[in-house]
């Protein structure tokens, strides 16, 4: 539910284009969605993450300067540059703090499903923090590929399904990577009370 949750915004940006064939109406849309969306979030958890801040300061900025030049292209190198803003937030991270942003966004999604984690090697999350930055790197050069080299509809087709199924398939690729180290708190629970009547 979380997850059409958060691509309510990029759902109510597509519909709208696909039924007016205006990018200016659906870049309105996606401007009051996303308001709505923090807003609706932040009165029911009292919190609003990072990331969803970042985007929705990108998605206003850019998407008022849409409206007021008349120009998609604003609108369009929104997703890059947030792509490129996480994967900067990676690098300062690694080399300036020594903390591993992804090692933590992992361990906080994954809790959340009620999975643990446990004797993951240091190097094993030093690789995926290299892997999480090349890939927001790589989808961010893929997005201005596809909104200059292809049509508008083309585009907004990709934002929403190609960004989507490149992100999924990425989150599958990190999760198997990882799926040794899993466990469920219960079967752990369990394991130690039959170790402890053995």
């Amino acid at each position: 539910m979380k997850f059409f949750f958060d691509l309510l915004p990029v759902i109510a940006f597509f519909g709208v284009y696909k039924y007016t064939g205006d990018i200016l109406t659906a870049t309105a849309t996606i401007i009051v969605t996303t308001v709505f969306q923090m807003a609706y979030t932040w009165l029911k958890h009292k919190k609003i993450e990072k990331i969803h801040v970042i985007s929705m300061v990108l998605v206003v900025f850019l998407g008022g300067l849409t409206l007021l030049f008349e120009d998609k292209a604003f609108i369009q190198w929104k997703p890059t540059i947030l792509y490129w803003v996480l994967a900067a937030a990676l690098l300062i991270s690694h080399f300036v703090t020594h903390k591993n942003l992804t090692q933590r966004a992992l361990e906080g999604m994954l809790k959340t499903s009620n999975i643990i984690m446990t004797d993951v090697p240091a190097k094993m999350w030093e690789k995926l923090n290299w892997f999480t930055c090349s890939f927001l790197f790589f989808i961010g050069i893929l997005n201005l590929y596809i909104a200059y080299q292809f049509s508008e509809d083309t585009w907004v087709n990709f934002k929403l399904f190609g960004l989507t199924a490149l992100t999924m398939v990425y989150m599958v690729g990190v999760v198997m990577s990882l799926s040794r180290y899993m466990s469920e708190p219960e079967k752990n629970s369990q394991s130690i009370s039959q170790q402890t009547k053995d």
